[in-house]
């Protein structure tokens, strides 16, 4: 999957407010040369620790089935950061690999989650220190 020239991923993360609006930069990412569209799945919780309405958009896991099937229509791959282990889980069937940002590339439970799907994972790791890192690649198994 990354083995060909420089994998672009379109970064569409929370910048959207309808399905609509999703689906039309799925389309809008191919036309523009990229190999994959990703999408973020996230709780206010998730992110901060705490249950509380949030001002971002957050994505409806029933809308992960349409917006995979566009991806699959428009021939770019479909990816979706998951901010938790339980969101990995319900990520999983749509995602080819998972892409874990730097802000939890040292939470041991969602990398091991993830590992566990057994898919390529692209780890994002931001301002960690370097032994943050190391141990996120022992957990995860060096490549």
């Amino acid at each position: 999957m990354f083995k060909s020239k420089p994998y672009i991923v379109a970064e569409v993360g929370s910048n959207w407010h309808t399905l609509e609006q999703c689906l039309e930069s799925i389309r809008v990412a191919k036309e523009c040369g990229a190999d994959a569209v990703k999408f973020q799945a996230f709780t206010h919780e998730a992110l901060y620790g705490w249950a509380q309405e949030s001002a971002l958009p957050v994505l409806p896991l029933s809308w992960l089935a349409p917006l995979k099937a566009e991806a699959d229509d428009a021939g770019i791959d479909f990816a979706c950061t998951a901010f938790s282990p339980e969101l990995v889980k319900a990520v999983d069937p749509y995602v080819a690999w998972y892409k874990v940002a730097s802000s939890d590339a040292a939470w041991p439970q969602l990398l091991e989650t993830v590992k566990a799907t057994g898919k390529p994972v692209v780890l994002s790791t931001g301002a960690k220190e370097d032994y943050e890192v190391e141990a996120a690649m022992d957990l995860l198994g060096k490549e």
